[in-house]
Formats: C-alpha cells, sequence, structure tokens
C-alpha cells in the first residue's frame, strides 16, 4: 500500500539525508527551457494576400505570402534569406524534379482587390504562380518558410522551436518526401 502524497514525512523515514540531499541539489541545478511551439495542420496552402504588416503565420500556412512580400520589398528584412537561403533550399529539396532559378512578388488584381503572390520562376517554363502550383510545392514551402523566416522574424533560434508537422507527406512524391524530411533531420542535428 502506498502513502499518500500528503504523507511526506514517510519520505524522510525511508530515504537517507545523503540521497534527499542528492536529489534536491540535483533538482536546482536542472534548468528547463520551454520551446515555442509551431505546428502545421495537415489541411494547408498559401494564397495571395492583401498587404499589411503583421509578419506571422498560423497553422494553415496563412501570412506565409505576407512575410515573403515583406522580406523581399521592405528595407528592414534581410531579403537574402528569401532570394538565396529559402530559394536555395527549394531547390535543394525539389532535386531533379524542378530547379526554380528566381522567387518573387508581386501586386495581382483579384475580385475587385489588390493582393500580393508569390512566383517561382523554373528556366524552362518562364513564371508561376504559387496560387497555381500543386500542395506538394505549398507545403515545402510552408516548412521552410517556418524553419528560415520565422526564427528570423520574432529573433529567435531555430533551437528555441519545436515543430509539428501533420501529414507532411501528403501530396508529395517519395523522392521529395525523403528529401524534405532530411531536410527536417539536417536540422535536428
Amino acid at each position: 500500500k502506498y502513502p499518500s502524497n500528503e504523507s511526506y514525512e514517510y519520505y524522510d523515514e525511508i530515504y537517507s539525508e545523503e540521497y534527499k540531499t542528492y536529489w534536491k541539489r540535483l533538482g536546482a541545478e536542472i534548468y528547463y527551457e520551454s520551446k515555442i511551439p509551431k505546428r502545421i495542420l495537415a489541411e494547408r496552402n498559401i494564397f495571395p494576400e492583401i498587404e499589411n504588416e503583421k509578419m506571422d503565420i498560423d497553422s494553415n500556412g496563412n501570412g506565409i505570402t505576407t512575410i515573403i512580400s515583406n522580406y523581399l520589398n521592405k528595407n528592414e528584412y534581410d531579403e537574402d534569406l528569401v532570394r538565396q537561403t529559402l530559394l536555395n533550399k527549394l531547390n535543394e529539396i525539389m532535386g531533379d524534379d524542378a530547379n526554380f532559378t528566381e522567387i518573387v512578388t508581386q501586386q495581382i488584381k483579384q475580385n475587385e482587390t489588390t493582393k500580393w503572390e508569390i512566383f517561382l520562376r523554373e528556366e524552362d517554363k518562364g513564371r508561376i504562380a504559387l496560387s497555381e502550383s500543386g500542395s506538394g510545392l505549398k507545403t515545402i514551402l510552408i516548412v521552410l518558410a517556418y524553419t528560415i523566416l520565422v526564427p528570423d522574424v520574432e529573433k529567435k533560434k531555430l533551437e528555441d522551436y519545436i515543430f509539428m508537422f501533420e501529414e507532411l507527406e501528403n501530396n508529395l512524391h517519395p523522392s521529395l518526401q525523403r528529401r524534405l524530411l532530411k531536410y527536417i533531420e539536417d536540422l535536428s542535428l
């Protein structure tokens, strides 16, 4: 029979002072720093967005167009994080399936409203609107935005986060899945 939680005298009787002192000291030395949770839901997408200053991405991918547009078009952000770092990682994950030479944002008219749209330029195909691309490409771009841009926006280190990805494999060819998982694995090392 176990003693009730309120019966600390029981533990005082069965454990030596040396044992209790050791665990008290160890407990005082353990420092726990919580992680910032970021979640990508299984239902996700990237759409054209109305210009705004909000630098936040929700779990569905809303806000990515705004963040990328702000990085590319506002001088307070390092555009090389998108033009070089993000684009290079995107090409690395895409492998032989695509080779994008440029990522840009431009304003488009959509239902009488002006919005920003992400475009990717591919050597043989020209410039392609991300909203007209497949969900696999959007998934990769969402993961890259979360792991490259969000820490920079929030002035944190990548190791300050814990990422929760739901069903990343949806609509990804097995070779893209492997390369995306390799990218995530390399981040965790």
